[in-house]
């Protein structure tokens, strides 16, 4: 069973709760990821940049103001929206996504180790 989550808060840019695991329920984290990252990393959109091997921030913008100066070039009005999902972490439905994983992951054992790391 994973151990008590230290909570506290950051803000910056805006007030936002943390919830850290402890440093051994970390490290199984990384494990898993490390494990189940190729296997799921080829199915996200190709543009998704957050905790992606070789995208984040940087490539993010990068890739945004390519965008941009496409649609600077074209003819006509342009759009754009920004949006937040407020919390959006807290609200993924954990049996919905687990049925997801099993899905792409047969091995009962990491099944049952994701299980009890999310619970």
């Amino acid at each position: 069973m994973p151990g008590e989550y230290h909570q506290f808060y950051v803000y910056e840019p805006k007030q936002r709760l943390v919830m850290a695991l402890p440093f051994e329920d970390r490290v199984v984290q990384w494990a898993v990821y490390r494990n189940l990252n190729p296997i799921f990393d080829k199915t996200f959109y190709e543009h998704s940049c957050a905790c992606r091997i070789g995208k984040g921030t940087h490539y993010a913008a990068d890739q945004l103001q390519h965008w941009m100066r496409k649609l600077d070039r074209s003819p006509g009005e342009t759009y754009y929206l920004k949006a937040d999902v407020a919390k959006y972490f807290y609200r993924i439905d954990h049996r919905t996504l687990f049925e997801i994983i099993k899905r792409k992951i047969s091995c009962r054992d990491t099944l049952e180790l994701i299980w009890k790391e999310d619970h």
